[in-house]
């Protein structure tokens, strides 16, 4: 089991430009609670920009064993004619998050997938802020 490094993610937040704040135990923790746990909650801004840079850091930012695995892949589909992550990489012409095509920008969301010839895929990186008492208000116009 790998041990958590609320730092290392928090500091690979911040190199994405990731907007979001801390939020429950370790939020707790450094106000001063002295009562730890293992989690560590963080809630992004909700904007499309920050959408996209929280898809970058989940797809760019990855562990070493998640690049082993794509390189797997990429050996066994090469001979299939299927498409590699290096192949989709260099397609310029397209607009990309990594490997991963971009479908659709929304203001909380932006999707991410690939057609090929065995299997199309959307890959949703939504941004939904917790219910707020400010939600439960009526609207005024």
């Amino acid at each position: 089991m790998t041990e958590l490094d609320p730092e290392r993610l928090l500091r690979t937040l911040v190199d994405h430009e990731v907007e979001f704040c801390v939020i429950g135990a370790v939020a707790a923790w450094l106000q001063g609670n002295p009562s730890v746990t293992l989690g560590l909650d963080v809630m992004p801004r909700r904007e499309l920009d920050n959408a996209e840079r929280l898809a970058a850091h989940m797809l760019m930012g990855q562990a070493r064993w998640v690049g082993w695995l794509i390189a797997l892949r990429d050996t066994l589909v090469a001979g299939f004619g299927l498409k590699t992550s290096s192949e989709l990489r260099d397609d310029v012409a397209t607009d990309r998050i990594d490997f991963f095509r971009v479908y659709d920008r929304r203001r909380h969301e932006i999707i991410l997938g690939e057609d090929d010839r065995h299997l199309d895929f959307r890959c949703p990186f939504w941004l939904k802020s917790p219910l707020c008492a400010a939600d439960l208000s009526p609207q005024r116009s």
